[in-house]
């Protein structure tokens, strides 16, 4: 009776331990699936903020071309409007010089 009863009580540890190992092989593979989505959330999140950044220095490089080309439009016309300027002041200086000779 001891022999059976040893048996069967080293049979059902036998089994708890399978069961048990068992358990803490699949806690395993589902710690390293969770781990697995998260690196790859975190390398998505990493490569869409790299490229947001990327996105934002173009931009500002773009936007600041822009602002450059208005600026420059708008330096040409007022040098033009100076040059004109002068050229109707030399002008009217030499009618006042006919007019008063």
């Amino acid at each position: 009776v001891k022999k059976f009863t040893r048996g069967t009580v080293s049979k059902a540890f036998q089994r708890w331990v399978t069961a048990w190992e068992a358990a803490a092989t699949g806690k395993r593979i589902m710690r390293k699936m969770l781990n697995s989505r998260t690196h790859k959330s975190l390398l998505r999140w990493i490569d869409f903020t790299q490229e947001s950044k990327e996105m934002r220095v173009l931009l500002a490089r773009c936007a600041a071309k822009i602002m450059k080309r208005g600026l420059s439009g708008a330096f040409s016309r007022w040098c033009e409007f100076t040059e004109d300027a002068q050229h109707l002041k030399l002008l009217l200086k030499r009618c006042a010089q006919k007019i008063m000779n």
